[in-house]
């Protein structure tokens, strides 16, 4: 839900903080967002489908600084999701 709200207009919001989150456009259900915390074999999302997601959003507001914190043996949201995050959060910063 952080990375939905991030995206709110930076009136609303001056900062955000993601935990044990996953990246915006991870999943598209309820489904898919379990399956995709919980794999193993979720691996890294390339960076070209994080610019991809970056650019149909069509943002045009400044970026919201976001502090992503996620620990390393969570057993319940894989910590891979912290580096799509944070692979995302660089793609829309080289992107605008």
């Amino acid at each position: 839900m952080a990375c939905i709200l991030r995206r709110a207009p930076q009136s609303l919001f001056a900062a955000c903080a993601i935990h044990s989150g996953m990246m915006y456009g991870a999943a598209g259900s309820a489904m898919q967002a379990l399956a995709a915390m919980g794999s193993a074999s979720v691996g890294r999302v390339p960076s070209t489908r994080a610019r991809r997601l970056v650019r149909e959003a069509g943002e045009s507001e400044v970026a919201v600084p976001t502090l992503v914190i996620h620990g390393d043996a969570d057993a319940t949201v894989n910590p891979v999701n912290a580096d799509q995050i944070i692979e995302q959060l660089r793609a829309r910063a080289e992107y605008h």
